[in-house]
């Protein structure tokens, strides 16, 4: 039997706030997996602010990245609605990329995606992904997004996905890696769910395997971060697929069609 990490998790309320998304400690264990991202080597513990300048996207509430016509190596993806768009960020700009970084979006065979990048040390800026000036209120919204996790970065625990309001985190979709290197496990917490499930940190998860992912949250949320914390400074390795949506005032039923969806176009079982 494959030994499971033993960070401790912590049970995020999905409406509550400011604990999420801390995370643990880092291993430099590199990329490693089968079409692991870019950047190798050492995690980064830096909490220096990552920079926010974006491209410059009106406010909208519901978000929808087909990334039909995403091109290959860029390091923004717009919204079929051009309303936001999905945006590759480092932690700390004046850092130079990994020497194999090539852009943030690749072509996965039968799927585009947009990809994290690690750090290594103080010289090599780590890159996550996220999606600012979104416009939801006090109602439910739904991140619903196929991923996938490889190899590397912060053994300890990690949000795959955060929400977040003013920069403080809302609610939260944490990971960690195995002892062994050899797999993943994803944490509960309210409002998060993997296949459709509440994630149980007792099983082992698949590297480079696609799985889709949903965190519900009933408060307002701004922004959106795919592979790291609220500060930028623990790291998760990380593609994550076309498709991803942000879905406000949806209806569980409608919710759930969109997960199924989802399911039948990546083959989930």
């Amino acid at each position: 039997m494959r030994a499971i990490a033993k960070a401790k998790p912590e049970l995020i309320n999905g409406g509550s706030g400011s604990n999420a998304g801390t995370g643990g400690t880092d291993s430099g264990t590199g990329t490693g997996g089968a079409g692991g991202t870019g950047g190798a080597g050492t995690g980064d513990n830096s909490n220096t602010q990552p920079s926010t300048t974006t491209p410059t996207p009106t406010t909208d509430k519901n978000a929808v990245f087909s990334m039909t016509n995403a091109e290959i190596g860029a390091n923004s993806v717009s919204a079929d609605s051009g309303s936001v768009v999905l945006v590759s960020a480092k932690n700390v700009e004046t850092r130079a990329d990994a020497a194999d970084w090539s852009g943030m979006v690749v072509n996965d065979g039968t799927f585009k995606a947009v990809k994290t990048s690690l750090p290594n040390g103080n010289t090599i800026a780590g890159r996550f992904i996220r999606v600012d000036n979104l416009l939801v209120g006090e109602e439910s919204s739904t991140i619903i997004f196929p991923f996938k996790v490889f190899a590397g970065g912060t053994t300890g625990s990690v949000a795959i996905v955060i929400s977040m309001l003013s920069g403080s985190p809302v609610a939260v979709g944490n990971a960690a890696l195995s002892e062994d290197g050899l797999g993943w496990i994803a944490y509960p917490s309210n409002g998060f769910t993997i296949n459709g499930v509440l994630p149980k940190s007792t099983n082992l998860l698949e590297f480079n395997k696609w799985y889709i992912g949903m965190l519900t949250q009933a408060k307002s949320i701004d922004a959106v971060r795919f592979g790291t914390n609220h500060v930028a400074n623990v790291w998760r390795n990380l593609f994550i697929g076309e498709s991803v949506e942000i879905a406000t005032g949806a209806s569980s039923s409608e919710v759930q069609a969109k997960y199924e969806a989802l399911k039948t176009k990546y083959g989930v079982v």
